[in-house]
């Protein structure tokens, strides 16, 4: 139930945004890697400076599946490849579903990130970001008890990370 409510604080706040009468639309599609992001695709909507996107990831041979939805207000001075400002601020909401032999973890994070888009040509680019994430919702389920020397840990705050390229269409 938490994690709908800040889904949905994050589409009201989007919505908020007032949109300016010289607004560049568009959007772009990304691939990339990261964590909580794995190997993922995504699509951004961009207006003006500001970015609203959404990605599926997963990682080779497990059963994972990460679905994000993000927030990014860009700030800085323009590149000479694109009106859209370089540096970046984002705020986004994670879901990660893994299935392994000891438990179903199902997770809810809340990510604040920093990043950077660095131009090849006014289409093509890519991004890297860096940030943390802060845990809102953990329902694991117990599938076989592990025993070992770490045992169970529970960490509120991990950090995250992101590098993708991006075409823009």
């Amino acid at each position: 139930m938490k994690s709908n409510y800040y889904l949905i604080l994050l589409t009201i706040l989007s919505l908020s945004i007032p949109n300016q009468i010289y607004s560049q639309n568009r959007f772009n599609i990304a691939a990339g890697a990261g964590f909580p992001d794995w190997l993922n695709l995504g699509l951004n909507y961009q207006n003006d400076q500001t970015q609203i996107g959404v990605s599926v990831g997963t990682w080779p041979n497990q059963k994972l599946l990460s679905l994000l939805g993000d927030l990014k207000f860009h700030f800085g001075k323009e590149s000479k490849l694109s009106e859209l400002k370089p540096w970046y601020f984002l705020i986004g909401a994670n879901y990660t579903y893994e299935d392994s032999r000891t438990k179903i973890f199902k997770f809810t994070y809340l990510t604040f990130r920093i990043g950077r888009n660095f131009y090849i040509s006014e289409e093509v680019g890519f991004e890297v970001n860096l940030g943390f994430a802060v845990e809102i919702n953990d329902n694991t389920i117990i599938k076989m008890e592990q025993t070992g020397p770490i045992g169970g840990v529970d960490v509120p705050f991990l950090p995250c990370f992101g590098i993708s390229i991006f075409y823009a269409i």
